[in-house]
């Protein structure tokens, strides 16, 4: 399974999206790990080493399959009964789908791409886009994580006087999500995908400069350091 754990030695772009509705209309299963994979051949070119399928597959606990056996289980048994997939190549690059987890009093589906910020120019449009076109989105962004985070829980991973490592599971940076379809964001960052209800938020700030995208969302991005800084100052100074 993907090695939530591992120590690492620098720092992670993680794209993160969300989908605050049904699954069983915001993830076309088959289509969307089709375009995961050619996404990652294409951008990354490489595909991930090792898999892992939250389900009745037949992987035991704590392993991985390569790809081959990954999409042989998909083929044989469907994708009906997992709720999770995971691809990655330790330490350097992966993707975490995770379908329908209960929160409170709602349910929500996330998918996250991870990769090393020094070793691959992958630019964010170029992923989201064609994963507009089979996944439901309702918001999402792009965060550097630091040296020594967990990529899903973004807390610091520790490491134990015996060499083993431990992380904190917190749940606190998914709160704003419950009130996203309201207009609630988690912040401002070098890229982000927001729903209509967000624009009205972000914009009652004074930032402009949404592009339009599919579904009704819109993007708002900064390639430059210094006018991110600004912008995200002139939002935070508000909320």
């Amino acid at each position: 399974m993907f090695k939530l754990f591992t120590m690492r030695q620098e720092n992670y772009r993680v794209i993160k999206l969300y989908s605050v509705v049904n699954s069983e209309i915001s993830i076309k299963r088959p289509t969307l790990v089709d375009k995961i994979l050619s996404l990652f051949d294409e951008h990354w070119g490489v595909l991930p080493k090792e898999y892992d399928i939250y389900g009745p597959y037949g992987i035991r606990k704590g392993s991985s399959v390569g790809i081959k056996s990954f999409k042989n289980k998909l083929e044989q048994k469907g994708h009906e009964k997992y709720h999770g997939l995971v691809g990655y190549t330790e330490d350097v690059f992966g993707f975490n789908l995770s379908i329908d987890i209960p929160r409170d009093d709602f349910r929500y589906s996330e998918l996250i791409l991870w990769f090393r910020e020094d070793d691959f120019d992958v630019k964010f449009l170029k992923v989201v886009k064609p994963l507009l076109e089979v996944m439901k989105v309702t918001c999402g962004f792009e965060i550097v994580l630091p040296v020594n985070y967990n990529v899903l829980s973004e807390t610091k991973v520790k490491k134990g006087l015996l060499g083993g490592q431990t992380v904190k599971i917190s749940q606190e940076h998914m709160k704003w999500l419950a009130y996203s379809m309201s207009g609630k964001i988690r912040g401002v960052y070098k890229h982000n995908i927001f729903n209509a209800q967000q624009v009205e938020v972000v914009s009652s700030s004074g930032l402009t400069g949404f592009i339009p995208m599919d579904q009704g969302l819109s993007y708002m991005g900064w390639e430059d350091e210094v006018e991110y800084q600004f912008a995200k100052s002139s939002y935070e100074a508000l909320h």
